[in-house]
């Protein structure tokens, strides 16, 4: 049998009941907020006539009418007298009798604190503060919208910073800690509005420290999944502030060396951390390069980068490139993050070469696009400018050999067709290239044939010596000499051009007879 059902029997309780419904009823008739103040001062008079019965008759009307006095629109001398009321119900059902209606009384305290005036708040704060922390426990199922509800008084040179802070901090002491931070971190991740006052209270609380696993998983419950999507759902806000205040916990709490996270978590927060720098935002990304070189000690950058953030950055790279669609923004996302990062040399040495054949890979996808193929163009030939034309060649030349010593005869070699479509689409330098860089790749390619024949690749074979061939129409077009200094240096590689071109024609006839010849026999 309900506890209660004794005072519903007490004769005193009918008329109680009574008096507090037709009170109720008075706030239909209330036309303007002092007809809603009267309602309220008869309504508290009620209860102070009948102080020994601490149930609450009609209470889901009466818990409703009193939410729609906290309507943000009412002025704060209603929401006074409403607070009057709430504390003398908290008063007189005492702990267990809240905890069991608390779903119906917050909904009209949490959202009040937001909105409400300075002269509203301090009342609110020392209601929470007295019957609702107290609870403890029984606060879990409504803990995510009390501590959301709370965020906002944490605003930088709020007057009541200090107290907001000390009530979640008694919150967390009144909880189990585990469940308190992770009420906090779904405060990051589905609550928008409070989001910046979250992170920014986990900038203060979460220890810097997290070689303790068990005091880790206090405060990164469910870390994989909960605070892993909090962060880069805050990372993608809106706002400007959001972002920053991410960021900085990113640098302060979640250090790459520590690795809280598994790689390939690891890699999913640094690729939308490097989405970042696609605002261009000097403030942001000082914050992202502070992440991924370790803080502000620059003879330490190449080192912490190399060791720590090296793999995943190069990784996100990759997946960014990989995970291009065909709407504009998403194809020129990869190629603005690369050239951001490009801009550190501590950078830039690492991971240029791992992250070349993604972005040629780039260029043979759009190459022909009807509306990215100028930009990416544009993109790419930024990208190899940078990179400069000896590392761009080196890393053909690197890809050529992999590719044919890793050949399935059935499938393509993708390096000539990158090699390909750079002879044709970019604008490289042409002294410089036709004088060193294509008769080394020209020799490459014909010394390769033979491998090619051996594993009976002839489909490959034929590419190769077409793709020779082309090479080879672009040494014999007349070269432009300049007498620079540059150039100069190149005498003793360029000189070898000559006989190369001379004897270009009888290396094509012998290699076409011979295998000629391979195929006959087979």
């Amino acid at each position: 049998m309900d506890a209660d059902s004794t005072f519903y029997r007490l004769p005193k309780y009918k008329s109680y009941h009574e008096d507090v419904s037709q009170v109720l009823i008075s706030f239909e008739r209330a036309k303007d907020w002092a007809d809603i103040i009267k309602c309220l001062q008869r309504l508290n008079k009620v209860l102070q006539n009948y102080p020994d019965i601490p149930v609450l008759p009609a209470k889901i009307t009466f818990a409703k009418r009193l939410t729609q006095c906290l309507n943000p629109g009412l002025p704060s001398g209603v929401h006074l007298k409403a607070l009057e009321t709430y504390q003398q119900i908290f008063s007189r059902i005492q702990a267990p009798r809240l905890a069991k209606d608390l779903s119906l009384f917050s909904a009209g305290l949490f959202p009040l604190f937001q909105n409400a005036t300075t002269q509203v708040k301090p009342v609110l704060l020392d209601i929470f503060e007295k019957y609702y922390l107290p609870l403890g426990s029984e606060l879990y199922p409504c803990l995510t919208g009390f501590i959301t509800a709370l965020l906002p008084g944490l605003e930088e040179q709020s007057e009541f910073h200090q107290k907001v802070l000390n009530l979640l901090d008694g919150l967390c002491r009144h909880t189990d800690k585990t469940i308190f931070f992770r009420s906090v971190w779904k405060s990051v991740l589905l609550r928008p509005s409070a989001r910046l006052h979250a992170l920014n209270y986990l900038i203060l609380r979460l220890p810097s420290n997290k070689s303790n696993y068990n005091e880790m998983k206090q405060f990164l419950p469910e870390r994989s999944t909960l605070v892993l999507r909090a962060l880069t759902v805050s990372l993608t806000d809106e706002s400007l502030l959001v972002r920053r205040a991410v960021l900085d916990l990113l640098v302060s709490h979640f250090k790459l060396q520590e690795r809280v996270f598994q790689i390939e978590e690891w890699i999913v927060v640094t690729k939308t951390v490097l989405q970042v720098l696609t605002f261009r935002d000097v403030s942001l990304n000082r914050r992202v390069f502070s992440w991924l070189l370790g803080g502000d000690r620059q003879e330490l950058h190449a080192d912490y980068f190399e060791k720590n953030a090296s793999e995943m950055v190069i990784k996100a790279l990759v997946q960014l490139f990989e995970n291009q669609s065909d709407d504009l923004p998403s194809v020129t996302l990869p190629y603005i993050v690369t050239l951001s990062l490009l801009e550190k040399d501590e950078i830039s040495q690492v991971i240029m070469g791992p992250i070349l054949r993604e972005i040629l890979r780039s260029l043979i996808k759009y190459r022909e696009h009807p509306t990215a193929s100028h930009q990416v163009i544009k993109r790419v030939t930024e990208l190899i400018e940078i990179a400069g034309t000896e590392e761009l060649w080196a890393q053909l030349s690197s890809m050529l050999s992999e590719d044919i010593h890793n050949l399935q005869p059935a499938h393509p070699v993708e390096a000539f067709v990158l090699i390909d479509i750079l002879i044709d689409f970019l604008e490289l330098d042409e002294n410089i290239t036709r004088s060193v860089y294509l008769p080394r790749m020209f020799r490459q390619l014909t010394q390769g044939l033979f491998g090619l024949a051996d594993k009976q690749a002839y489909s490959q074979l034929l590419t190769s010596l077409q793709l020779s061939l082309k090479i080879l129409g672009k040494l014999q077009s007349p070269v432009k000499v300049e007498n620079t200094e540059q150039e100069r240096g190149q005498e003793d590689k360029t000189s070898s051009v000559e006989p190369l071109l001379e004897n270009a024609k009888d290396i094509m006839e012998a290699v076409e007879r011979y295998y000629v010849g391979v195929v006959r026999n087979v």
